[in-house]
């Protein structure tokens, strides 16, 4: 039961997040392209050629950012305060992740999570336990946005300018 003005206590999906978080040295928020942005952005080259494989097409790295102490705080509040409830559903859109955290310990990385914020979807590489959250992609794009690399951008626009350097 939770009392009014209460938070309900993190589950272990957020426990073992937060937990990652501040067990590593270094924090990388990296900003990227996914190959659909290639397909969509000459939607009318890729639609003729049979066979293209997704992997074929090379990850455009936009920007990163290490988090410092502060932004590592917050990032641990915001995973910790996301509502533990999990009932999630399995989404109708295509995994198009275009942000991923990189968590470093001793200098080497020990996990990574890509995040979707167009399905609300999260893909770790190693699975952290527990379920996670409906609210978690929710309590990311706020953080992200807040560290000024917004969930939502012209992704399209993004990797055809990369490509055109």
């Amino acid at each position: 039961m939770l009392v009014a003005g209460c938070k309900p206590s993190p589950g272990p999906y957020q426990t073992a997040f937060a937990n990652l978080v501040s067990r590593a040295d270094r924090v990388v928020l990296v900003e990227h392209s996914h190959a659909y942005d290639y397909i969509y952005a000459d939607y009318e080259n890729w639609s003729k050629q049979e066979g293209v494989k997704l992997n074929s097409f090379p990850e455009k790295v936009y920007r990163t950012l290490d988090l410092d102490p502060q932004q590592k705080q917050r990032l641990i509040s915001a995973v910790e305060a996301t509502d533990p409830k999990s009932s999630k559903g399995a989404s109708a859109c295509t995994f198009e992740a275009h942000h991923r955290l990189e968590f470093y310990v001793a200098g080497k990385r020990v996990n990574q999570v890509e995040v979707c914020f167009q399905c609300g979807e999260i893909e770790w590489a190693s699975e952290i336990g527990g379920r996670e959250p409906d609210a978690m992609v929710q309590s990311l794009a706020q953080f992200v946005n807040s560290v000024g690399y917004p969930a939502k951008r012209d992704w399209m626009k993004m990797v055809k300018a990369a490509t055109s350097k």
